[in-house]
């Protein structure tokens, strides 16, 4: 569990450090585009204020190179006063040419509509100078011109210079201007590198720091990992040697077709086969026919809960004798996900032997006895009768206990024939139509000395004659049986109840009723046990063999009845039992509907079970564990959807009752919550009520009844 726990931590931490070194990665590549960018940005910026400054002032200085000293006015200006045109005309012609490209450089360079206006000054005032040349130029080539040329060359370039000194202050400005913005921009890129570097450093530490981390989880969940395969071998030697020593057998088998995959030598040899031969057998080769139904019983039940519990069964030996075993299992899955069923398989061959023995003898003793018995009793009774004359008065009390003693020895073994043929089969019953009211008035009449010695009242009133069909001394045996118990367990001067219910078609419901104590819960699953009382020490108040429970429930049995108890510790117990108004009930339910009891505190999933099984079911819904066991008195139910949490007590009480009432009624129980392992163990299926659907319902139900055409059958109303 422990290594479990860690891989799941372990499973996250990978998933984390996956995460962060994810996020790290596309940062650092994220950070290096747009740091590329930046720069590329501040490279361009400082490249551009760069540009223009060296073309603005080359263009600048090549004007005035081609203008100024040495340029072109100072080349018109020595043409006016030598009249040399041979010599200053080249001159003059490329210090136009150069002013021209020198102003058409600026013009593309300056685009502010102020710096435009400064180059068209310049443009005007040298196209003045440039016209004046070309008149003196004109003269000068005519010859023998003799007028003031210096008039004529006069030409006013206040504006041109003025225009002139704008343009190198704005160059100034502007690769001012430009040299601030690149600065900018580089602080900007610098920033974002600082900032960028450490985010970036940030998720490189977290990133170290959760790459450690891993490593150490890396180096524990191995270690735990050595322990637990350590562990693992050990458990699995230690389970190799209970398999191989184990007295009692094991079997690994295939549910698919019953083969034995693995077998211990203590199975082995129960049936007298080496492992060898045992693993070429089925479970079906090794099983009797009539043990064949709990086999399939057992797998439904595996299919649903993943296990079965105890039942018994016989397998052939080697050599045709029957192995008498109880075996239990659980489903595992091996490597390839393949289910498969540990069983185990206890012999209970001398179990069987020695209850054989123990019936037997009791039953011979209890036939040896009968006659000396009723030999003593008779003596007895005619010495009490004074037939064989006076009793003197010192022995009459003594006379008088072995009496009493020599009758409860009488009713033991009684009770222990009359047991003894029942389970044997031999106990003959004269089924009849009688009348239940005398039947109930003459055991009342009967129970007088129990009243009288107790002093209870049995009470007991029913107006109409209601009939039966039954034995009547063995119906009057239960009634009595059931009064007796009722008197012993009531406070004095307490009330016995009879009540008949009359509700069903078929059947009649007799109630026995006392107010005493109640049932214990500890001694609930052993009430209708042979030889089982509540208070079994040897200093117990009450007398009684413990024998008259069982043998109503078979003498119930065997009039095609059921028998069954309700009791609340402190107030008094119900025992009741069902038995048939008519001849030859109809026991057949493959027509009928099933009889569902859904015992649910909550209207809303009433209604909602109620609807999925219309269907296949008549649901009869209790709210609490009152409403419930009137419904299994009143009922012959098929099945039980049982809340285990309910307002009056725990689901799990009603389960004793259900046990004796009707014992392979199987019990779905519907949960919110998980279930103990002593709940589940005792209900058939456990389904949770969080996405309850008709069809996981219905397949479940009819995974229980697999020969009833359940869709399609009628309501018994």
């Amino acid at each position: 569990m422990e290594l479990i726990k860690n891989k799941s931590y372990f499973d996250q931490r990978i998933l984390t450090f996956y995460l962060t070194t994810a996020i790290t990665m596309t940062g650092i590549v994220l950070f290096g585009f747009l740091s590329y960018q930046k720069f590329q940005e501040v490279e361009a910026t400082w490249l551009s204020s760069s540009q223009y400054s060296t073309d603005a002032h080359n263009a600048l200085t090549r004007f005035n190179n081609a203008s100024g000293y040495g340029g072109f006015i100072h080349n018109f200006k020595n043409l006016v006063l030598r009249r040399d045109l041979k010599t200053y005309e080249p001159r003059i012609e490329q210090n136009i040419f150069q002013i021209n490209d020198s102003l058409s450089l600026l013009d593309d360079l300056f685009k502010q509509p102020d710096e435009k206006e400064a180059i068209q000054n310049i443009k005007k005032t040298f196209s003045v100078y440039f016209d004046k040349y070309e008149i003196i130029k004109q003269k000068l080539k005519k010859g023998g011109y003799s007028g003031d040329l210096d008039v004529i060359g006069r030409v006013s370039d206040v504006k041109a210079l003025q225009a002139k000194q704008y343009l190198i202050s704005h160059i100034k400005k502007n690769t001012s201007e430009a040299t601030q913005k690149a600065q900018s921009v580089q602080v900007e890129a610098f920033q974002f590198l600082m900032v960028s570097g450490v985010i970036m450093l940030l998720f490189i530490i977290l990133n170290s720091f959760l790459l450690i981390r891993l490593l150490k989880r890396i180096f524990k969940a191995d270690h735990l990992l050595y322990l637990s395969q350590k562990k693992l071998r050990k458990s699995e030697t230690q389970f190799r040697e209970l398999f191989e020593s184990s007295p009692i057998g094991i079997a690994l088998i295939n549910p698919d077709d019953g083969s034995f995959i693995k077998a211990n030598k203590a199975f082995s040899q129960a049936l007298q086969y080496s492992e060898t031969e045992l693993l070429e057998l089925t479970v079906e080769q090794l099983t009797p026919k009539e043990h064949r139904v709990s086999d399939q019983k057992s797998l439904l039940e595996l299919k649903e809960t993943e296990k079965f519990l105890p039942y018994e069964k016989e397998y052939f030996r080697a050599d045709g004798s029957l192995l008498s075993v109880r075996q239990q299992g659980f489903t595992i899955k091996n490597e390839k996900n393949e289910k498969r069923v540990w069983t185990f398989i206890e012999d209970i061959s001398d179990e069987k032997a020695n209850a054989q023995l123990k019936n037997s003898f009791i039953s011979t003793v209890s036939h040896e006895l009968r006659t000396p018995l009723t030999s003593i009793s008779g003596a007895i009774e005619l010495l009490n009768s004074g037939v064989l004359g006076d009793v003197p008065d010192a022995m009459q009390d003594m006379l008088r206990i072995a009496g009493s003693n020599s009758v409860r020895l009488t009713n033991l073994v009684n009770d222990l024939l009359d047991l003894d043929k029942l389970i044997a089969g031999q106990m003959q019953m004269d089924i009849e139509l009688i009348s239940l009211n005398d039947l109930i008035a003459a055991s009342i009449l009967d129970m007088t000395g129990y009243t009288q010695k107790y002093n209870v009242t049995i009470e007991f009133s029913l107006e109409e004659n209601l009939q039966v069909m039954a034995d009547s001394n063995r119906l009057k045996q239960v009634l009595i049986n059931l009064l007796s118990n009722a008197c012993k367990h009531s406070f004095s001067s307490g009330v016995v109840n009879i009540e008949v219910e009359n509700i069903a078609k078929d059947y009649l419901i007799v109630s026995v009723i006392d107010h005493g104590q109640g049932v214990p819960q500890n001694f609930r699953a052993k009430v209708f046990e042979k030889f089982s009382q509540a208070d079994g020490s040897d200093t117990r108040s009450e007398q009684g063999t413990g024998l008259g429970l069982a043998i109503c429930k078979e003498l119930i049995t065997k009039m095609d009845g059921q028998i069954g108890y309700e009791s609340t510790e402190g107030q008094g117990s119900r025992f009741w039992f069902r038995i048939p108004k008519i001849e030859g009930v109809d026991k057949n339910t493959d027509h009928k509907k099933l009889q569902i009891l859904h015992v649910e505190d909550d209207l809303n999933m009433q209604n909602l079970i109620s609807a999925q099984l219309s269907e296949m079911a008549d649901v009869h819904s209790a709210k609490n564990l009152q409403e419930a066991h009137i419904i299994i008195r009143h009922y012959q139910l098929d099945l039980v959807l049982l809340d285990i949490y309910l307002p009056d007590g725990n689901g799990e009480d009603l389960l004793d009752t259900l046990t004796h009432a009707q014992a392979h009624l199987p019990v779905i129980a519907l949960s919110e919550f998980d279930l103990s392992k002593d709940i589940t163990i005792k209900v058939a299926a456990v389904l949770p009520k969080k996405n309850l659907t008709k069809e996981i319902l219905e397949s479940t139900i009819e995974m229980f009844f697999p020969k009833r055409n359940l869709k399609k059958g009628q309501s018994d109303a």
